[in-house]
């Protein structure tokens, strides 16, 4: 059965160059399509589809407006939302809880495909997935805009509890693509493994880009003694150009890649040593400031970056990997310089520390 309303409803003032259009499509069946367009300011275009292999794709111009899409309880659907202009605002959701919030009837979706396009400043995307196979892609330019992409599904909510997810995600991508200043990209994959992440804030200044894999409680104290949601073989990829940008990467589990690329002056990556606390809890803190920094990592069971480490200069590499329990502290001010680490589990412990220019460290233990 499907059902089909639509909603239009459009206020026109005189004196005043502006539209109040609001459009809401609803289908409950399958092989449904939607197609919605809308021009002006302070509009707000919705699309709730509940079935298989759903297409829905909203187009906005100007500013203000507000799209919505949420496909249900099916797989292979698309979402697409298309804004140009200022203040907009996209959400997208792809399989969800039933009810939005009830844990307890989880509704998964797989092989999706959310896309969300926007040109202009001050605007915000948020987009939800919950199951396998699925392919987050959102492009921003302009300034003050923020990309937030969720994939996988907690016990309780988004709360932590010591259960582990009811919806984790496999084999699922994101991309973020921001360009020019003030940008926030964030990725949280709750649970899962083989996920795969990309943000690229390749113009701009004081941008900001956080990955989040493994299930961790927010950015404050985390005082359980275990990651309570541990992934696999998931990959990370942050890549930022420019000044005073800030990278936070945290990876919690076994196999896990990161490469953090920085061009500019002043940037940074993770908090330092405000999160000393947290060193047993989490795997990756880094500080990275100069241009053409390099930090590519691998780590398994629990090794740990300490809060201390940083590079400081122009045209530094790092090179790590590291097993079970393995600490390494690396140190780099100057230029042109690199340190490689290779520890193979076991409680390993390194420290490289290197200042000046053009100088290489090679530390392997456990071989």
């Amino acid at each position: 059965m499907k059902k089909l309303v639509v909603v239009l409803m459009l206020v026109a003032m005189v004196g005043f160059a502006f539209a109040a259009n609001e459009a809401t499509v609803t289908e409950d069946g399958d092989n449904n399509t939607a197609t919605v367009t809308q021009r002006g300011n302070l509009n707000d275009g919705t699309v709730e589809q509940i079935g298989d292999q759903h297409t829905a794709t909203i187009n906005q111009a100007t500013a203000s407006n507000d799209a919505f899409i949420g496909q249900l309880n099916g797989n292979k659907n698309e979402g697409a939302i298309r804004q140009q202009g200022s203040e907009n605002a996209a959400y997208i959701t792809q399989g969800m809880a039933v009810g939005y919030s009830d844990s307890y009837s989880p509704a998964s979706a797989s092989n999706n495909l959310s896309t969300v396009d926007q040109v202009g400043n001050g605007n915000t995307t948020s987009a939800k997935q919950f199951g396998d196979k699925n392919v987050t892609d959102v492009n921003q330019n302009g300034h003050r805009n923020t990309a937030y992409a969720y994939q996988g599904w907690t016990y309780n909510g988004w709360g932590e509890t010591w259960t582990t997810s009811r919806l984790q995600s496999f084999n699922s991508d994101v991309t973020i693509s921001q360009a020019t200043n003030d940008n926030n990209g964030a990725v949280w994959q709750y649970g899962g493994n083989r996920n795969n992440v990309t943000i690229n804030q390749r113009v701009g200044n004081a941008n900001t880009a956080s990955v989040s894999q493994g299930f961790i409680y927010n950015d404050g104290a985390y005082d359980y003694p275990h990651p309570v949601y541990n992934t696999k073989d998931n990959d990370a990829i942050v890549t930022q150009a420019g000044a005073s940008n800030t990278a936070k990467l945290f990876q919690l589990g076994d196999n896990n890649t990161f490469t953090l690329s920085q061009t500019g002056n002043s940037n940074s990556v993770g908090y330092g040593a405000a999160l000393a606390s947290l060193v047993e809890k989490r795997n990756a803190y880094f500080d990275q400031s100069g241009d053409n920094n390099v930090f590519t990592g691998t780590q398994t069971g629990g090794a740990t970056v300490e809060y201390e480490s940083y590079q400081v200069g122009d045209n530094n590499t790092i090179s790590l990997y590291q097993g079970t329990s393995d600490v390494t502290l690396i140190q780099q001010d100057g230029n042109w310089n690199t340190a490689t680490n290779t520890q193979l589990g076991g409680g390993q412990v390194s420290s490289i520390a290197q200042t000046g220019n053009g100088n290489n460290a090679s530390v392997n233990q456990g071989m």
